[in-house]
């Protein structure tokens, strides 16, 4: 991936931009309403859970995926998202190396283990 890659705490706007990427096939489960999420009070819609959870991704100031690292008991969980327009382009591992450096920022050396829909293939 070519640019400067920064990392910042997910805003309102940001989630809302999200909700506006529209995912085909069978990715299609990830295409959200923000206005289902609010007033639902889910995910990053929640003030507060976006606030503790989601991370934006960014290139050169525009945003490019996103992730989540919610802490459970012994485990923290990550979820990964990336704009529709750039998926399979070899970027995943960029995102998940962000991730997995915020990961160690907060958490140390507490274990993560990473969540995945999965349809039959894995997500490359």
């Amino acid at each position: 991936m070519m640019g400067d890659i920064s990392i910042r705490s997910m805003s309102q706007e940001d989630a809302q931009e999200i909700c506006s990427w529209e995912y085909s096939g069978q990715y299609r489960v990830y295409n959200n309403s923000w206005e289902k999420m609010a007033e639902q009070g889910i995910s990053y819609a929640d003030e507060e859970t976006r606030r503790k959870e989601f991370y934006t991704l960014l290139r050169d100031g525009k945003m490019i995926g996103f992730f989540r690292l919610r802490r459970g008991e012994k485990v923290v969980e990550l979820g990964l998202g990336l704009r529709p327009d750039l998926c399979g382009q070899g970027l995943g591992k960029e995102l998940v190396q962000a991730a997995v450096q915020e990961h160690k920022k907060r958490f140390g050396d507490l274990p993560f283990c990473g969540l995945q829909c999965v349809f039959g293939t894995s997500a490359r």
